[in-house]
């Protein structure tokens, strides 16, 4: 997460590829994905958190990617979120460590 976000690069990636005919058609009854099938991975860090609680309102990491991803077609879209990794190196172990055990248990 970047100012609540995603970085930018990642964002003009998302512009480039977002255009009619790659990712999306237009139909009479309003755009429509043509990346379907799919599913997305999401590894998303933060240094505070943002998932839970009085900074949630300022999350727009999860809400953007989950929408332009949706827009393309993708709806199998799961999160995993490392979260507060700047409280300090025990916070940020623990998030990491709940992280990997949660892709341990996917990939399982």
């Amino acid at each position: 997460m970047i100012n609540f976000g995603i970085p930018s690069s990642l964002k003009a990636y998302i512009d480039y590829i977002t255009r009619p005919g790659v990712a999306f058609k237009y139909t009479d009854k309003g755009p429509e994905g043509l990346i379907k099938g799919k599913k997305v991975y999401l590894v998303l860090a933060r240094g505070g958190v943002y998932g839970e609680g009085p900074m949630q309102q300022f999350n727009f990491q999860d809400t953007y990617l989950r929408a332009a991803l949706t827009f393309m077609g993708v709806t199998d879209i799961e999160v995993i979120t490392i979260e507060g990794v700047a409280f300090g190196p025990e916070t940020a172990d623990q998030a990491v460590s709940a992280a990997l055990t949660k892709v341990s248990s996917i990939a399982a």
